[in-house]
């Protein structure tokens, strides 16, 4: 197949910008609205995933299975890494108070804050103060970085780019070419496992079908500090089987919505190269999702040790895959991809 691994530039960086100004006016789900923003997307026909040979990385490729990854989990501690206006969150929390501090609500947030530990009489007292006096900035600084932790705990994704020649991410992501590379034609109804058999009825991914969406480079933060609250409150009334009051419910509800895609989708300009796609898992999560994919081919590493090439056909011939691969140098000395 050689150099000639034929490939389409799905989305050029002003192409993504513009995606990424869309999905930051997002503020609901009307459905006007989401077609809109799917209609900048132009997914390339194939999408490629760097493999390391693991028991893990077989055993997906033998079930055409694919789990999704936690944010905590990546390489690169400045992805889906927000930034946190502690002023502006300071605000917030002050008038979230506000709202649990009305008598009809008082006993709701003595019992939220009570579940942490604190004795119920010192409660009192201290919604008492907070209502009397602003929060102070250390003080809910301590408290939100357990915020950053969870977010970046139940935001799952599973990470995708355009090019299975990248020389780049053989290094990082395929074991420096000890590795293999697994294609995806996501233009093809076949490409889907999921929701196939009688079993996946009741699958949430079915029901949620995780969206694919292009990364958006660039070295300017994004300030995630409302969502930051939300996750904080939320987690805490989860954790205490309490029932948010309705308005405080709906305006944790608004935080939320569509910053997950948000927050998943960014990365600093220095990794553009990577031209990479996201699917994203479109709610909270505490276990690891997954998803059932039929991938296109494989390509086997430059260096991968014939024992591993082996492990690696073996499940992709379990798997039914017929196009497999393996790289090797041309005389232009660019890497290329030749049946095995």
């Amino acid at each position: 197949m050689g150099e000639a691994i034929e490939r389409e530039d799905a989305m050029n960086q002003d192409e993504r910008q513009k995606f990424w100004d869309v999905l930051l006016s997002m503020h609901d789900t009307e459905p006007e609205h989401i077609q809109a923003l799917h209609e900048m997307i132009s997914v390339p026909h194939t999408l490629c995933r760097f493999r390391s040979v693991n028991e893990s990385s077989l055993t997906q490729l033998q079930e055409n299975k694919l789990y999704f990854s936690s944010a905590d989990y990546y390489d690169d501690p400045f992805d889906t890494y927000f930034y946190l206006d502690y002023d502006m969150m300071e605000t917030q929390m002050g008038n979230i108070i506000a709202l649990l501090g009305t008598p009809e609500n008082r006993k709701t947030a003595v019992k939220l804050v009570s579940s942490l530990g604190i004795p119920p009489e010192s409660v009192q007292k201290s919604l008492d103060t907070a209502l009397q006096n602003p929060m102070t900035a250390e003080t809910f600084k301590s408290s939100v970085k357990s915020a950053r932790d969870q977010v970046l705990k139940t935001l799952y994704s599973i990470c995708f780019c355009e090019n299975p020649l990248n020389e780049t991410l053989w290094l990082k992501y395929a074991d420096n070419h000890r590795g293999f590379v697994v294609t995806y034609d996501f233009h093809s109804n076949d490409t889907y496992l999921c929701g196939k058999e009688n079993k996946c009825k009741n699958c949430p991914t079915i029901q949620l079908r995780p969206s694919i969406y292009p990364v958006h480079y660039s070295d300017d933060k994004y300030d995630a500090s409302l969502y930051a609250v939300a996750v904080l409150l939320k987690i805490s009334m989860m954790a205490s089987g309490i029932s948010a009051p309705q308005e405080l419910a709906t305006r944790l509800d608004s935080c939320m919505l569509w910053e997950i895609e948000r927050i998943s989708l960014l990365k600093k300009a220095c990794h553009r190269f990577d031209e990479e796609w996201r699917m994203i898992y479109p709610q909270w999560c505490v276990a690891r999702p997954c998803i059932r994919l039929k991938p296109k081919s494989v390509i086997i590493g430059l260096r991968t040790p014939q024992y591993k090439e082996r492990l690696i056909i073996s499940a992709a011939t379990i798997a039914g895959i017929t196009d497999i691969q393996k790289i090797q140098i041309n005389k232009k000395d660019e890497l290329e991809a030749i049946p095995v």
